[in-house]
């Protein structure tokens, strides 16, 4: 996501440090989010069992999915106070360790949750995605919690993520291209 300035554009990074106000504050401000956060809610039947993936685009989606008749996983504080915050969708949140800023779960235990659980749908951010080198992650852990939540998916995965990460790639691989 880029501000315009003065003819420029700013990154999210400067706008944050120019500002004081966090990454996620700044990007969860943005409208650019609505459109694809309510064309994925709108593939979460009621009464399924959903993953909702950290990340601003999937805490989008998360406002969207609150007060349906839904059991989450929330895999970020953010998504599941969204979740919780009107009655009707049961929350479970996997515990772990919580990240500054994303407030994203992370580590053994949220691996060894989702792998206990089957969902009908996994809500999926990507951090880059390339149609030649497929999805992947900035970080190893944040990949493995990202490919767990895919194979516990029984009936879909939805990928939910910016046109900005459409073009780029990085260093750990969660989902490979199709051919």
């Amino acid at each position: 996501m880029r501000a315009p300035r003065g003819g420029q554009e700013i990154s999210v990074a400067s706008l944050s440090e120019v500002t004081g106000v966090s990454s996620i504050t700044i990007r969860r401000a943005s409208p650019t989010w609505r459109r694809p956060a309510c064309s994925a809610a709108q593939l979460v039947a009621d009464d399924e069992s959903v993953i909702v993936d950290n990340g601003t685009t999937r805490y989008a989606v998360a406002l969207r999915l609150a007060g349906r008749p839904l059991t989450t996983l929330a895999l970020s504080l953010h998504a599941a106070a969204a979740l919780a915050a009107v009655p009707g969708c049961e929350v479970v949140v996997p515990g772990g360790t919580v990240e500054t800023d994303s407030l994203a779960c992370t580590g053994t235990q949220v691996l060894e949750t989702i792998r206990s659980m089957h969902v009908d749908v996994t809500v999926l951010g990507a951090c880059l995605a390339s149609p030649l080198t497929g999805l992947t992650s900035t970080s190893l852990k944040d990949a493995r919690v990202k490919r767990a939540a895919i194979d516990a998916a029984t009936r879909r995965r939805v990928l939910v993520v910016s046109a900005d990460k459409l073009t780029r790639t990085s260093s750990f691989r969660l989902g490979s291209r199709t051919s």
